[in-house]
């Protein structure tokens, strides 16, 4: 796969260079960009199953109710009780109040996982690891979608979803969490 995508990129740069583009270089850029925020971090969603051959559906499954548990949880908290702006240059509605209390509730709702997902064997303390890994890095994934689309100065990532940010913003904190998740699944629970 990882030939793949160097074949890719280097399409691209041959394709830049008989393109009749002014700026060819940005598009080879914005290209190159897609691949490493989207191509593989979908890619490494696959292999998160292969680590457990029987139970690994689980355990993929665990880290998608993790993204959905925190960002609805932040969303309701912020909204609740949300007072102080988390990085209001970037994402002007999420809240420190929000970041907080549902980084608490999900990292709760994580030490009993094991009672949901007995099939893995992953201790109290881990799976309340790999909801910090998925809290840190999803929320990073999340401001930088933002700060993307700031920078392009566009409210949504498309239009197939209207209302909810594009359809990019339904898994900005999964593209960028999923690689670190692998990582610690591989490193610390295996």
């Amino acid at each position: 796969m990882l030939m793949l995508i160097f074949a890719l990129i280097f399409t691209l740069f041959i394709v830049g260079l008989f393109s009749k583009q002014e700026q060819p270089f940005q598009s080879i850029a914005y290209s190159v960009l897609g691949i490493l925020w989207i191509v593989i971090p979908f890619a490494v969603v696959n292999y998160v199953p292969l680590l457990r051959s029987s139970s690994g559906k689980f355990l993929l499954l665990s880290v998608f109710i993790f993204i959905w548990l925190y960002d609805t949880l932040a969303y309701c908290v912020g909204r609740l009780i949300g007072k102080h702006r988390l990085f209001e240059r970037i994402s002007p509605q999420k809240s420190w109040e929000g970041a907080i209390g549902s980084t608490v509730l999900t990292l709760a709702a994580a030490y009993f996982a094991d009672l949901l997902f007995p099939m893995l064997p992953l201790t109290s303390l881990q799976w309340m690891g790999l909801a910090l890994v998925i809290i840190v890095f999803g929320t990073l994934g999340d401001l930088v979608e933002s700060m993307f689309k700031r920078q392009l100065s566009v409210k949504d990532s498309g239009t197939i979803l209207p209302g909810h940010g594009g359809i990019l913003d339904r898994f900005d904190s999964l593209l960028f969490a999923m690689p670190f998740v692998l990582l610690y699944l591989i490193l610390i629970v295996r």
